[in-house]
């Protein structure tokens, strides 16, 4: 099963806009969840070390 990691906030360290990237690559692999209420949720999968 996939952990599923969820962020009910996110600090602004600066003003403006800021991206969050998740980058899929051979130790991970990142799912675009549905969005609802204006929240994208992303479930992302990480190998162990």
């Amino acid at each position: 099963m996939l952990p599923i990691i969820q962020t009910s906030h996110i600090k602004c360290v600066s003003a403006g806009w800021h991206t969050i990237k998740a980058k899929a690559d051979l130790t991970s692999v990142v799912l675009e969840l549905n969005e609802t209420n204006n929240e994208k949720s992303y479930a992302i999968f990480c190998n162990a070390s």
